[in-house]
């Protein structure tokens, strides 16, 4: 499912967890201070009112980077199937 995310103006009650929802394969998670909304595609992470980073939002930033990392080494295996220098 695609559709854009709630972006409001922040007011500095911020508190991020999951929800129940996936846009675009990823999970969405929302701002209990404002109600914005945030995919772990996306190239900022959001904080807490204390400056911390959520154990959920960061779990669901790793395991997006082990996913971009694992496609990538599998693209290039890909890549390298023709019998030359590296070649399985």
């Amino acid at each position: 499912m695609t559709r854009e995310l709630e972006s409001h103006e922040c007011t500095g009650k911020c508190n991020w967890h999951p929800t129940d929802e996936v846009v675009d394969a990823g999970r969405v998670f929302a701002c209990e201070g404002c109600g914005s909304e945030w995919t772990p595609d996306l190239g900022w992470t959001p904080r807490n009112a204390d400056g911390e980073v959520s154990l959920e939002v960061a779990a669901a930033k790793a395991s997006l980077q082990a996913r971009t990392a694992v496609d990538t080494q599998m693209q290039v295996r890909e890549g390298n199937g023709g019998g030359g220098i590296g070649s399985w």
